[in-house]
């Protein structure tokens, strides 16, 4: 590893750093909202009307549609958005929330909601969801959105990765891909038929055996499940093998023990050889859209990449197999997602938006539109297509392996610097060193 590479690393664990400080300057001042803002009655808005703004993603919740089904039904409210570049997101409403902007909505990663809660940049909404949703939602949306017994954000979609298979290549290479949970891969057998699916030189095929990830070589969603799995939730309570699953303590602040146990170390040798040597079957550095253009036969991703298929018109067959794992099948969950400002002063107003755009109704209008996972289990029943594939087996992982993220307040740095770790194991890093080199730096981060 260069030493430019690793100062840039630190540079940006530094800049997470600096974002979080900010935020607990403000989480100190936070107040639970002032007082409605109202604007000039009217002949349709007697009591006035409310104006909401707020931050999000690019592509990130509320999308303009969900705005405007939710005006049409609110006329008296408008809602003003100001979109970021995802990866420019984090930093932004760290700033903005620092700086007293008026923000009364916030779009944002999911995996990030203990961060914003525990420093005051989110208000609970508990007060304003119905009861019925605390029976519908995917237990993990709730424990992802929830931090000391509090509901910060009722979700609105989820991840549900699946191993996307070029079927023309595995039919070519006489590769028996399994189409039903009960029957998903070990990462071994996985490794092998990637191996056999693969045409040309080892480091540099014309074909590979699996796509390199969308987020990255080393991106903790795609591929932390991978570690995880050599794991046992079952196992008993502080066992190396129980720890491994939870990847971090209950408490969200100790990774010793968590990150560089006997069996991480093994999940992270085996994630080592998808992409060194002779058994390399993945690119150290993602090719775009290899999978779509028929130079890779698996691919590991969420459901989009089935509507990006059909999209692109390709001209082979395709299907969705399950995720392999060693000891314990898992997936991560979560996605993007909105809650309100805990400074806003219209937190009624916009806790009323999030709980009206997660609805079964909105919920479902959306899901059906964009071919999303839905976090309501009303909402999943009620969708045909969900049921049939390419969506069935992620469906079916979502509800039966799926898991959140590592649970932690401190989740961006956790994100930034496992996603580090990886990568470098990936690129020939030593993975005991490297991992107990992760949590000697995590550790300080945790708080």
């Amino acid at each position: 590893m260069s030493t430019m590479k690793h100062t840039t690393k630190r540079a940006r664990g530094a800049v997470i750093a600096l974002s979080l400080a900010a935020v607990m300057t403000v989480a100190g001042c936070a107040t639970a909202g002032g007082q409605p803002q109202a604007g000039p009655a009217t002949e349709e808005c007697p009591d006035g009307t409310t104006t909401l703004h707020g931050i999000t993603s690019t592509s990130g919740y509320p999308l303009d549609s969900q705005i405007e089904w939710y005006t049409e039904a609110n006329p008296c409210v408008t809602i003003e958005m100001q979109r970021v570049p995802f990866d420019q997101l984090g930093e932004t409403i760290s700033v903005q929330a620092a700086g007293g902007a008026p923000l009364d909505l916030i779009g944002y990663d999911g995996p990030w909601t203990k961060n914003y809660a525990a420093l005051g940049v989110l208000a609970p909404l508990d007060e304003y969801i119905p009861e019925e949703f605390y029976d519908d939602v995917l237990p993990t949306t709730l424990a992802e959105h929830s931090w000391n017994e509090q509901v910060y954000s009722t979700g609105l979609q989820t991840s549900g990765i699946g191993l996307f298979y070029n079927k023309t290549l595995t039919d070519a290479a006489g590769i028996e891909v399994p189409t039903s949970l009960d029957e998903a891969w070990t990462w071994d057998e996985a490794h092998e038929a990637m191996l056999a699916c693969q045409q040309g030189e080892p480091g540099s095929p014309e074909v590979w055996g699996l796509a390199g990830s969308r987020y990255g070589t080393g991106a903790l969603n795609a591929w932390l499940p991978m570690l995880r799995g050599y794991g046992d939730p079952t196992a008993p309570e502080g066992s190396s093998a129980a720890n491994t699953f939870a990847a971090i303590s209950e408490d969200g602040l100790i990774v010793d023990g968590y990150l560089n146990t006997p069996e991480m170390i093994d999940g992270a040798t085996a994630f080592q050889t998808l992409f060194q040597g002779d058994t390399a079957v993945s690119p150290q550095t993602p090719i775009p859209d290899s999978f779509l253009n028929g130079t890779a036969c698996f691919d590991l991703d969420i459901p989009y990449l089935a509507g990006d298929l059909e999209e692109a018109g390709v001209d082979f067959e395709w299907g969705v197999a399950p995720v392999p794992h060693t000891v314990t099948p898992i997936v991560h969950t979560g996605s993007i997602t909105v809650g309100v400002a805990a400074r806003s002063e219209n937190i009624e107003a916009a806790a009323d938006v999030v709980v009206q755009i997660s609805g079964q109704e909105l919920a479902q209008r959306y899901a059906e539109e964009a071919g999303v996972l839905p976090v309501r289990n009303s909402v999943i029943d009620a969708i045909p297509t969900l049921h049939e594939a390419p969506m069935e087996i992620p469906v079916q992982q979502l509800r039966e392996w799926g898991e959140p993220r590592p649970q932690t307040t401190s989740y961006l740095a956790y994100d930034q610097f496992v996603t580090d770790a990886l990568a470098d194991i990936a690129y020939g890093a030593d993975p005991e060193q490297r991992l107990n080199q992760l949590v000697q730096e995590l550790t300080p981060n945790l708080r």
